[in-house]
């Protein structure tokens, strides 16, 4: 598994649970929290071209989902990584919600799932329509107590297969 955190407000607070799991295994987290919106961008940008190489180079026509090529790879399974969005849509840009739609409808069967934390308090950016995600047809649960600490925030995972994070 690898972690993608992004935390705009809390610049690395919000995500500090999870960085705590950088003791076991560095990679586990990609190295930090990230928070400035070039980070985003570039984040969502590796995320994209790793569910490529996964369908190009894993998946084709062979293998319907990276847990059906896992299940045949053995030792050579490819990780299941989770984007864990803080205070969603902050630092969002127009083009970086477009990058976040196709991770969100491509991702599932190559292994990346999305969390997103939204913040309602927060204005969207210009252009920046947080609803895209409700109407993108992908499952939406809200979480379940006990709540998240962060007060303002409601969890939701955007998990295709009902699998992960966010029950």
């Amino acid at each position: 598994m690898r972690l993608c955190l992004f935390d705009p407000v809390g610049l690395g607070q919000s995500a500090a649970d999870f960085l705590g799991l950088a003791e076991y295994d560095a990679g586990l987290i990609g190295g930090k929290a990230w928070s400035a919106q070039a980070d985003l961008a570039a984040r969502l940008a590796e995320l994209t071209a790793h569910i490529e190489q996964v369908i190009q180079k894993y998946l084709r026509t062979t293998f319907e989902t990276i847990g059906e090529f896992n299940a045949a790879a053995g030792e050579i399974a490819e990780p299941y990584r989770y984007l864990v969005l803080f205070d969603f849509p902050t630092g969002f840009t127009e083009e970086t919600m477009h990058g976040l739609q196709s991770i969100l409808q491509n991702g599932p069967r190559c292994g990346v799932r999305t969390l997103l934390l939204t913040n309602k308090a927060v204005k969207p950016a210009h252009g920046v329509d947080p609803g895209q995600v409700r109407r993108s047809r992908l499952p939406v649960r809200r979480w379940r107590e006990p709540r998240p600490r962060l007060s303002g925030l409601q969890a939701h995972d955007a998990d295709r297969t009902g699998a992960g994070l966010g029950r």
